[in-house]
């Protein structure tokens, strides 16, 4: 006998336990035109049966859900309320259910079973209590604990069992019950739960191998799930880029490393101030204005100059006639081959971002 815990959110098989666990799997089968439901039900010889009496995928399969509130992953126990969901094409509705004695022809029989469309807490004739046949010391249901499902409809006492009449056709065994016959209970109406692949389980999203640690790219509708190809130009991208509105952006380079910055400005109507920090300490100072990528000088009167990053904690800090700009900046999106820092500036209002741009790029040995 298996150990394996059956919990809530599983899906599972239901097989009935008639001439020793050969009354078949519990399945939805054709549509159910009474209002409210949604499939007939029946057993079939195997619980994925796909054929053309059973017309849709997943017809023996369900979910195992809590009557009572009881979270996703814990324990279903004896005596709990549950609710069984189809998962013939993950929505096939609650088992449930409907008619009254008068519709059933055999003895014993009370009502018909289906699947619903309807609420559960609303409606009893969705719910079933799980009872063991051997309880165990714990009262947790396990795979092939023989167990019988009771409905919660009055008068609480009608039992799912199978009419138990042969074989209909190679895929429909028996059509499906409730009943009130106690001498029926411990034949056809035992059933036990199997864990089976879950068909309808929405799988958990994977790092994106192409931009995993990249924030620029977390809600990016063109870029999130694309898929990382070993061809793939973007594959092995790491860095970050964001926005900074304080003037002043910080990033970390590799120590001891020579780097290379390099400043120009796109306005005429704002002074731009470009200044470099190393470790803390100012190192210099780019200033300049101007259209078409105007090169803007530092005190020695260069456009490019190089720079040893020392402890590699390196900081850009833009103005624009004085007043901090708003940044947007790119890090090392190439992941030090080549090293690769973009800042793009903001003194006005039309938020293109490049009234100063300033590019580090490293190593230069």
């Amino acid at each position: 006998m298996s150990n394996l815990v059956i919990k809530y959110g599983d899906a599972i098989s239901l097989q009935n336990h008639y001439q020793n666990w050969s009354g078949g799997y519990l399945a939805t089968s054709t549509p159910d035109t009474t209002p409210g439901s949604h499939f007939n039900t029946v057993t079939v010889n195997t619980p994925s049966l796909r054929g053309e009496k059973v017309l849709k995928s997943a017809v023996g399969f369900w979910r195992v859900l809590s009557g009572e509130g009881k979270s996703t992953g814990a324990e279903v126990k004896n005596n709990d309320i549950v609710v069984l969901k189809g998962l013939n094409e993950c929505d096939g509705g609650l088992l449930a259910v409907y008619g009254d004695v008068s519709q059933c022809a055999n003895p014993g029989e009370y009502y018909r079973a289906n699947t619903s469309n309807l609420d559960p807490v609303a409606a009893p004739a969705l719910r079933w209590k799980i009872v063991m046949q051997t309880t165990s010391q714990d009262g947790i249901i396990r795979e092939n604990d023989p167990i019988v499902l009771i409905n919660q409809f009055p008068p609480r006492t009608s039992f799912l069992c199978i009419d138990g009449k042969g074989i209909y056709s190679n895929e429909l065994l028996h059509l499906v019950f409730t009943s009130i016959d106690e001498n029926r209970k411990y034949d056809a109406g035992l059933w036990r739960m199997n864990n089976v692949t879950d068909p309808c389980q929405v799988p958990s999203p994977q790092p994106d191998p192409c931009h995993k640690d990249d924030p620029c790219h977390k809600d990016d509708p063109c870029h999130k799930d694309e898929p990382c190809h070993k061809d793939d130009p973007n594959c092995g991208c790491k860095g970050s880029c964001g926005e900074d509105n304080s003037g002043k952006h910080c990033f970390k380079l590799p120590p001891n490393t020579t780097f290379g910055l390099t400043a120009y400005a796109n306005t005429d109507a704002h002074k731009q101030t470009v200044k470099l920090y190393i470790d803390d300490n100012l190192v210099d100072t780019y200033n300049g204005k101007g259209l078409n990528n105007t090169p803007m000088n530092n005190s020695d009167g260069k456009n490019t100059k190089v720079y040893h990053s020392g402890a590699g904690n390196v900081c850009v800090q833009v103005e624009g006639d004085g007043k901090p700009c708003k940044l947007r900046y790119s890090d090392n999106t190439l992941d030090g081959k080549p090293g690769f820092a973009t800042i793009g500036a903001e003194s006005g209002s039309d938020d293109d971002y490049n009234d100063s741009v300033v590019v580090l790029n490293w190593p230069l040995t």
